[in-house]
């Protein structure tokens, strides 16, 4: 990240930079693709999605055609670039995925059993991983890993990760 680099200082105690992506907006991730910044988050309860080609520069929102322009997707929590894919990844547990910034976009619910908290979005050798947390009829609550190569393919479930939480005990 260059362009990051260089509107960053030195000495990470002072001179930071503050730039405004869209007033009244929550930031959650950005990533670099082909020279283009895309950052998510959320603006007045819905998903945010904008790019631009300078972090100092303009901002362009991408919300309606990445597909997440209703408030039922939850905010935008991550933005991954891998494979060829730009992902994007929602609270609700929607994802929007395309090829590039200017679309086709394309958003599915890969995951069913998600409740719509603590959910991150990774890309590591060769795979998007998204974490989450399930609960059950019972209540209780287990953290999951989704992950496929390909955003548009099957995602495999990976449960009870860290065992089961008792909110009794």
């Amino acid at each position: 990240y260059t362009q990051l680099a260089s509107v960053l200082p030195a000495d990470p105690t002072t001179g930071y930079v503050r730039k405004g992506i869209a007033s009244g907006s929550e930031f959650n991730d950005i990533c670099e693709v082909d020279g283009q910044y895309i950052a998510v988050g959320r603006l007045s309860d819905t998903p945010y999605v904008a790019h631009a080609s300078s972090l100092t520069g303009s901002w362009t929102n991408i919300t309606s055609t990445a597909k997440l322009d209703n408030y039922q997707y939850g905010q935008a929590v991550g933005v991954k670039y891998g494979n060829g894919y730009i992902v994007i990844l929602t609270s609700m547990g929607y994802i929007s995925y395309s090829q590039s910034i200017s679309g086709p976009w394309t958003r599915t619910r890969a995951f069913t059993k998600a409740t719509q908290d603590y959910f991150k979005l990774s890309f590591a050798n060769g795979y998007f991983f998204v974490s989450v947390s399930e609960s059950d009829s019972d209540s209780s609550e287990r953290g999951a890993l989704y992950y496929a190569q390909n955003p548009s393919g099957t995602w495999t479930r990976k449960a009870n990760i860290f065992g089961s939480y008792d909110a009794s005990s």
